[in-house]
């Protein structure tokens, strides 16, 4: 119940003549779409983090959000337009909705697992570096990029 309720407050509060900061928009946004996901409405939850990114096209933080739904529901392809989309912004908003893992190595991570799941390898040890350059203290990430490294060297080895 708890999150029909808050879908029904933030729906309320998107409602109101006030609400008219595009970032506080987009976080009821956002939030909206998590309760539809806790709720198994996935197709909602899908509409309303589309919502969130429009109404906040300078953020990153919904298409952080956006991405990390995608990858659950392992759409690896949009997963990754969407991060692609979200690594373009590179002027960060300074404001107490802001989320510093936008920012972060978990994008990156992120990408190199959508890319390594849709076979691209050579991506996945790309975008893996670069999470590892942020957060060089990140054991799976570094077994990942073992991990990827391996299987090149495989598929190199099968095409000989």
């Amino acid at each position: 119940f708890q999150y029909k309720d808050a879908i029904k407050v933030l729906k309320k509060h998107l409602s109101m003549p006030n609400a008219n900061w595009d970032e506080e928009r987009c976080a009821s946004l956002r939030y909206i779409a998590k309760s539809y996901f806790m709720l198994n409405q996935i197709n909602k939850a899908d509409k309303f983090y589309n919502l969130a990114c429009i109404e906040s096209p300078h953020s990153r933080e919904p298409r952080y959000e956006y991405a990390i739904f995608l990858y659950s529901q392992q759409n690896y392809i949009h997963c990754l337009t969407i991060l692609h989309d979200m690594l373009k912004i590179e002027k960060r908003n300074l404001t107490y909705i802001s989320n510093p893992e936008c920012w972060g190595a978990i994008p990156y991570d992120i990408a190199s697992l959508c890319y390594y799941y849709i076979g691209n390898v050579k991506q996945a040890i790309t975008y893996s570096l670069k999470a590892l350059s942020i957060d060089s203290n990140n054991k799976r990430i570094l077994d990942n990029i073992l991990f990827f490294n391996q299987e090149l060297f495989k598929s190199y080895k099968n095409k000989k």
